[in-house]
């Protein structure tokens, strides 16, 4: 029987297997080990880069893509909300060594905001961000470099020439053996070269004999009699000159009171009389004392006399008083000017006793129109609605959450321009209107926009329109004058009698002013935008929000939310910047025109905010 083989070889093999095993078995253990300190080192956060680097790595790219000119880089917002992000990083680990890297970025998100909206405040921040780095990591490579750029921004875009000077100076003493010292000095010669041609004083020149100035012409005196307790006196000139009024009491409690016109450097024209008698009219008499030298004092005689206000015109130079008298019996008689008398009337006499305090204004200096027509500087931003008030909501807009946005934007965009804005909310809260129109003449504000967001029942409505004070114009402006009048708690009859003061007022004639320029600027902004939005014209309507104010005051309604489309467009944010372009814009044009100053290439804002 032969020998079987299978045994022998069955054994060899399994001595191979372990032999191999056995050889195995310290790499085996190796890879265990450095798997578990793998794990280790992972659960301890040295798997991955640290959160921060994480957070700045990609807060970087956006950055730099918003740099290249991405879309998103004409919208403020991103830039703050960039610059708030570094911030955070910053905060995020105070062992990180990359920390004066990260406010660095911050600083540069904010300079690059303010090279794009050209405002001085953005600016100043930006300077102070990069003054923040040097200040807290002094020792720092990157703080000379922040403190140049400070320094730059100082004397370039703040006039700062002395904060820009001190700057250079730590450079020049604390970093001599920085990078950025060669500029540094450059640039603190170039400003002290600049500082000392401004100081340097003038070359003495003979003495000219001051120009005199030729008197103004007193051409025509007319009046318009409107009711039996209103009158509207215009002064007409061929220049304009300084004038004052005031209003005198009459010494018999039963006789006419007296408004008296001032006019400094003026003689009258020669068919200017001495005076002329009135009847039917709540003005009785005027007279003409030119009895001073170059200075015409007009005295207007007017029964029961309330209140006046004043107001000046250009081209030709006219100063309108309106006039406000107790009720009279007297039948209405026909306008007149004063040129046209019969004879001649006796010259006032010059005792006059302490001015009352008119109802409607005060003496001439704070008079409406005169001061608008030196400058705008103040302008109360209202954001319809708010709180406990949503106002409107339609198609997945609420009014009160539009108004604010757009009201928000469009006080930044005149903040830029150098106006001074207020608001009457800035965050979502109930103001009764009697409070808002309180908190614009406590400002002193020059203008008052209210901001809304229209809706109908008619789903085809649609459009941009604007609102000032008066006797509703159609039924639709009765309608919204019903609608947004709701917040008050005044009765008709209390409204009447404030409305009737008010039609009084030049305050409708400049609100009728500021709604046309709103409306045409804005319109104009939305089409080269390239928005089709209807021109829902401007309006009157008697709405209670704009009656109490002190100043011209306009509603403006945005658009209508129950219409598909243009709620759609309202609910962009690009949509809802070119209509804070425009509104701005139509704000600044009506100040410019005021000031009789054209903005260049028709434009009141050039950069986007």
């Amino acid at each position: 029987m032969p020998v079987s083989t299978k045994a022998p070889l069955k054994r060899q093999k399994n001595i191979s297997r372990q032999s191999v095993f056995t050889r195995l078995l310290p790499a085996c253990a190796f890879l265990l080990a450095l798997c578990a300190l793998v794990a280790v080192l992972h659960g301890n956060g040295y798997g991955s880069f640290p959160p921060a680097e994480q957070r700045y790595s990609k807060a970087k790219s956006e950055l730099d893509s918003l740099r290249a000119g991405d879309v998103r880089a004409g919208q403020r917002e991103n830039w703050l909300r960039l610059a708030k992000e570094f911030q955070e990083i910053y905060d995020l680990d105070p062992k990180w060594p990359n920390r004066p890297a990260v406010l660095f970025r911050k600083a540069e998100s904010l300079r690059e905001l303010a090279r794009r909206s050209g405002g001085l405040r953005d600016y100043q921040c930006a300077a102070a961000a990069f003054e923040e780095l040097a200040m807290r990591h002094a020792e720092s490579r990157l703080a000379d470099d922040a403190l140049f750029i400070a320094a730059e921004i100082k004397v370039n875009f703040m006039g700062d020439a002395a904060g820009a000077l001190r700057l250079l100076a730590r450079i020049r003493t604390q970093y001599a053996q920085g990078d950025m010292l060669p500029r540094a000095l450059e640039l603190e010669r170039k400003i002290t070269i600049q500082v000392a041609s401004k100081e340097a004083p003038l070359p003495k020149q003979a003495a000219q004999p001051p120009l005199r100035k030729k008197a103004g012409a007193l051409t025509r005196i007319a009046w318009k009699t409107l009711s039996a307790s209103k009158v509207q006196i215009v002064v007409e000139l061929d220049r304009s000159v300084n004038w004052q009024a005031r209003q005198m009491q009459a010494k018999n409690a039963a006789g006419p009171s007296s408004l008296i016109l001032e006019l400094q450097g003026a003689v009258p024209a020669e068919q200017i009389r001495s005076g002329t008698r009135i009847t039917g009219s709540p003005l009785n008499a005027i007279r003409v004392d030119t009895s001073s030298k170059e200075q015409i004092r007009l005295f207007f005689d007017v029964t029961n006399l309330v209140g006046y206000e004043t107001r000046v015109e250009q081209e030709p130079f006219r100063i309108i008083l309106d006039v406000l008298g107790r009720e009279s019996n007297a039948a209405r008689q026909p306008d007149g000017v004063a040129e046209k008398v019969q004879g001649k009337y006796a010259q006032p006499a010059s005792t006059a006793s302490q001015p009352n305090a008119p109802v409607l204004a005060a003496l001439a200096p704070k008079d409406l129109a005169s001061q608008l027509a030196l400058t705008v500087q103040t302008v109360f931003i209202d954001a319809g609605h708010g709180g406990k008030d949503p106002g409107t909501a339609h198609n997945g807009l609420v009014e009160r959450e539009v108004t604010l946005d757009v009201a928000r934007r469009v006080g930044r965009l005149l903040q830029n321009r150098g106006i001074d804005v207020q608001y009457s909310r800035e965050k979502d809260a109930y103001i009764p209107l009697d409070d808002r129109t309180r908190m614009a003449n406590r400002g002193k504000a020059d203008l008052f926009v209210s901001i809304h967001v229209n809706a109908s029942a008619d789903a085809q409505a649609c459009g941009f329109e604007t609102f000032y004070l008066d006797v509703a114009s159609n039924t639709s402006a009765a309608r919204l004058a019903t609608m947004e009048n709701a917040g008050s708690n005044k009765k008709m009859g209390d409204l009447t009698a404030v409305l009737a003061d008010f039609m009084l007022s030049a305050r409708t004639q400049e609100s009728r002013q500021l709604a046309q320029a709103l409306q045409k600027t804005a319109l104009l902004r939305l089409s080269k935008q390239h928005y089709s939005t209807r021109d829902g014209g401007v309006k009157a309507a008697p709405l209670y929000v704009l009656i109490g104010t002190g100043m011209p005051a306009v509603l403006v309604e945005l658009g209508y939310c129950s219409n598909r489309e243009e709620a759609r467009r309202l609910s962009s944010t690009a949509y809802r910047q070119s209509l804070a372009e425009g509104i701005a814009e139509g704000i600044l044009t009506y100040r410019d025109k005021l000031q009789r100053k054209q903005s260049v290439d028709g434009k009141a804002i050039v950069q986007p905010s």
